[in-house]
């Protein structure tokens, strides 16, 4: 029973474990380009995954501080991530979630699925994890709605991400995450092999 007991309480530890959003980390080659927005890109796209694997891919998002439209400099508040209406869960394979370790980005649900808020003039990450449970090769839908706010004078290092009015709507739909069958493992049975004791015989 103690035995019994003992596994019990490691699984429900494991299932805990395996339930919490994974730390994230910047990309420290994309922190350091000029580049601004989403890494990995389009090119470089997601890792695949195995059925029954945990899953973990890390994301890095750059926002800029400002941008400039039609002579007017706008001062950027926040990005905002959110899974499109009519998509579940971003369309990721089953099993799998977006998530941030990062408080700041937290966005509450939108269209059932968790949503991210990543501040103007920041750099933040994310996290697709969990473990896949079904095969496939899946088609993210991500919606990006900007929010910024017209520059009297500069803009701000800090911005206020609660303010700003939303000025662009975006749909990504390039990202693949391919998910592949489990790979079957042989079962070894005791009469399959021999175990020889070196030297024979021996003590101790």
């Amino acid at each position: 029973k103690k035995i019994y007991l003992s596994l019990a309480i490691a699984l429900i530890a494991i299932t805990q474990l395996s339930a919490q959003v994974p730390t994230c980390s910047l990309n420290p080659t994309f922190i350091a380009s000029p580049k601004v927005g989403i890494y990995p890109d389009s090119v470089t796209n997601f890792i695949s995954g195995t059925v029954g694997v945990p899953y973990v891919q890390n994301i890095t998002v750059k926002v800029p501080k400002d941008t400039v439209s039609s002579s007017i400099t706008f001062c950027f508040n926040r990005f905002v991530l959110s899974t499109p209406t009519g998509t579940t869960n971003y369309n990721l394979p089953p099993g799998l979630n977006f998530g941030s370790s990062t408080p700041v980005v937290a966005n509450g649900t939108v269209n059932g699925a968790p949503s991210l808020k990543f501040p103007g003039n920041a750099n933040n990450c994310a996290s697709i994890y969990g473990t896949p449970t079904t095969p496939g090769t899946y088609t993210l839908h991500l919606k990006v709605d900007a929010f910024a706010t017209p520059a009297l004078t500069s803009c701000p290092s800090t911005p206020n991400i609660t303010g700003g009015t939303n000025v662009s709507t975006s749909y990504l739909n390039y990202y693949i995450i391919t998910i592949n069958a489990a790979t079957g493992l042989t079962e070894i049975g005791k009469n399959k092999f021999n175990l020889e004791n070196v030297p024979n015989p021996f003590n101790g």
